[in-house]
């Protein structure tokens, strides 16, 4: 369970990154 929400976190902030990379763009 742990690991999930762990995986959860860091693939949200690889979205929101991800999301910026595109309106710098």
């Amino acid at each position: 369970m742990f690991q999930i929400s762990v995986f959860r976190v860091l693939w949200y902030k690889f979205s929101e990154a991800r999301r910026n990379d595109d309106e710098f763009l």
